[in-house]
């Protein structure tokens, strides 16, 4: 058997596995690029979701701070010094706005699936500032909590 003839019947078989064009194929205009509606920009709540973190933020630190100074209070009972209750207030603040921070984002842009990271990122967040801060002896890293939970609860 020659060459030329093992070629011909390998052709036969290639011939019945062809696959008939029954359908147009679907035609592509790259021309013409999908333009982005008015619904979706109005689907976009990025000044809400400023809004509601930067007003849960404000809400959960002044409750926070509150309730903060209220504990330190109460434990030194009669014998508070100077400024008792400003370090209860400082680190009851910075707690309170971690918690209420994602809920405020979360209520001005409900997302289902995003529920938990909004709620335990920024707590993590200020775990993470109040530790780095510690270990600095240096209240430098606090100054970025607040940028930092923006950009992971977005």
């Amino acid at each position: 058997m020659t060459v030329v003839g093992f070629l011909a019947m390998m052709t036969r078989p290639l011939a019945a596995q062809r696959i008939d064009r029954r359908y147009d194929a679907p035609t592509v205009d790259f021309l013409r690029q999908p333009r982005p509606s008015l619904a979706r920009a109005a689907e976009d709540r990025s000044g809400r979701k400023i809004l509601g973190g930067t007003v849960g933020a404000v809400i959960g630190m002044a409750l926070g701070a509150g309730a903060g100074a209220a504990i330190e209070r109460a434990s030194y009972r009669n014998s508070c010094y100077e400024d008792c209750g400003l370090a209860g207030a400082l680190l009851g603040g910075l707690i309170g706005e971690a918690l209420f921070f994602g809920a405020g984002i979360h209520l001005a842009d409900p997302d289902p699936e995003r529920t938990t990271g909004r709620f335990l990122y920024p707590a993590l967040v200020s775990a993470g500032g109040i530790v780095g801060s510690l270990m600095l002896s240096n209240p430098l890293p606090l100054l970025f909590v607040i940028p930092v939970q923006f950009a992971v609860t977005w």
